[in-house]
């Protein structure tokens, strides 16, 4: 009978232990904490993307974590509060000048009390794409280098940064994709093939430091033109008269007239290289008067006070055969 409840006794002091220890083992429910620096809830944005100095600036801030609309939002430019109220959403800013930065931070509540925020930095920057093309103009000519058809084309980034420009990382993008071999640490030039296909590019570059506080980009719309041949005269007395091309009309004086071909555009360093051909045509006549036939030598007819001139130009290099060019002018003898 003892033994009976000492077994029983036993018994009950088990389950209690057992089920004490169930009990400490189950999970109870706890409060979440709120975090006031959450930047998960807060999406911001700055229009435009790229700010230029002294620019407006609209910063926007979207959620879909919480309704701003029934939120308050506290607004910041470099932690000092520059507007408050319920559901503002958009701040407009004035950027600083170029090496300058901005923090705009925004600081959201919710209705039912919970705290979120972000920030967003405005820092203007400038980059400037300068090009030219590996053509050929004649001296004194006033006006760049354009790209023709089959031609090269040089292309260079001029950051306006307190970076150095060979501090820089670059990314060139044709039509919107990554040019090859073309981008990296200092890579702020790079040299284009030319294409026989006429139509407009678009060159695009980005550049951003190594720490990541500079990021600028800029974009050029590049067309390629079809190349030109100017004709001038070379007086004995005052050389080439490189000021005045001659037009469709020309009056001239003198016997003898010698007129010279000019290329426009063409992929060569200098118009007496072997890799141009001249062909003129005297009235109905094909003439081949110089060694390199890029010069022609008209001779007055006294029965005749005009003579038309034709002369065509194109490329002997295989590559660029594109490259050809047509103009005529007709020159009138002055009296004597």
């Amino acid at each position: 009978m003892k033994n009976n409840l000492q077994h029983k006794a036993y018994l009950s002091v088990f389950f209690v232990a057992v089920f004490t220890l169930l009990i400490a083992a189950a999970p109870t429910a706890t409060a979440a904490p709120t975090n006031p620096n959450d930047i998960t809830t807060l999406i911001l944005s700055i229009d435009p993307e790229f700010p230029k100095a002294d620019e407006d600036v609209t910063v926007t801030v979207v959620s879909y974590a919480i309704d701003l609309n029934r939120s308050i939002l506290n607004w910041y430019v470099n932690d000092e509060k520059v507007l408050q109220g319920a559901a503002e959403k958009k701040l407009t800013v004035k950027s600083g000048s170029y090496g300058t930065k901005k923090t705009v931070r925004v600081q959201a509540i919710s209705s039912d009390g919970r705290v979120s925020e972000n920030s967003i930095y405005i820092a203007p920057t400038q980059i400037n794409i300068l090009w030219q093309a590996d053509t050929y103009t004649p001296p004194f000519y006033k006006g760049r280098r354009l790209y023709s058809n089959n031609s090269d084309v040089f292309l260079t980034a001029i950051p306006n940064s307190t970076f150095a420009p060979n501090e820089l990382i670059y990314t060139w993008k044709r039509d919107g994709d990554v040019i090859p071999d073309t981008g990296g640490l200092g890579k702020n030039t790079i040299t284009l093939k030319g294409s026989i296909i006429m139509r407009e590019r678009i060159l695009s570059v980005d550049a951003v430091s190594l720490d990541g506080s500079y990021f600028a980009h800029t974009f050029i719309r590049l067309n390629q033109i079809y190349p030109k041949v100017l004709m001038y005269e070379d007086n004995p007395l005052y050389g080439v008269r490189f000021e005045q091309a001659l037009g469709k009309q020309s009056t001239l004086a003198g016997d003898e007239i010698k007129i010279n071909a000019y290329p426009l555009f063409y992929s060569t360093k200098s118009r007496l290289l072997n890799n141009v051909s001249y062909t003129w045509s005297v009235g109905s006549n094909k003439v081949n008067q110089a060694k390199d036939n890029s010069s022609v030598i008209l001779k007055r007819d006294p029965t005749a006070k005009t003579v038309n001139v034709i002369l065509e130009t194109k490329s002997k290099d295989t590559n660029k055969l594109f490259q050809l060019a047509k103009t005529t002018a007709t020159i009138n003898f002055s009296p004597k």
